[in-house]
């Protein structure tokens, strides 16, 4: 069963999200809302890595169809650098408000810094979509073209 289609959606929309509340949470001036900003972030991130490793193993189930190589190292670069991305924030957030240093410039830097990272999160989706609606990977017909082997 490829896990890939079932789980991508959490992280993506938790660092969403986790931008959203920051933004909301600065202007309105609300603590609260950049407590949970922080907890999606964290939560967002960390949900990358076994979204990350599915989409690993839903790779090699594709890589025979023909045409989707160079989309699909497109889509596993983008992805990677996301995840990675993702995970430099929430260290580099959680060092910030340990040391209580989240305010002002650095708080707003840290905004645009995770707005960069859903922008780049959006770009690596748009490539996954791609992959399924132009490639047809993960999909049923995609299946049932799948190369057939004669080892049980």
């Amino acid at each position: 069963m490829d896990l890939h289609p079932t789980i991508i959606h959490f992280p993506i929309v938790c660092i969403l999200l986790a931008l959203i509340f920051d933004v909301v949470g600065h202007f309105a001036r609300a603590e609260y809302l950049h407590k949970n900003g922080l907890a999606l972030l964290i939560g967002g991130a960390l949900l990358t890595l076994p979204s990350a490793y599915s989409g690993e193993s839903a790779a090699e189930n594709v890589r025979h169809i023909p045409g989707i190589t160079e989309l699909l190292h497109h889509h596993q670069d983008l992805s990677t650098i996301a995840l990675w991305f993702s995970l430099i924030l929430v260290v580099t957030r959680i060092h910030l408000v340990a040391r209580k240093r989240y305010v002002g410039g650095r708080k707003f830097g840290h905004m645009v810094a995770t707005a960069a990272c859903v922008s780049l999160i959006m770009w690596s989706a748009y490539t996954g979509g791609q992959l399924v609606y132009e490639f047809g990977a993960g999909t049923a017909v995609q299946k049932q073209q799948e190369p057939q082997s004669d080892i049980p």
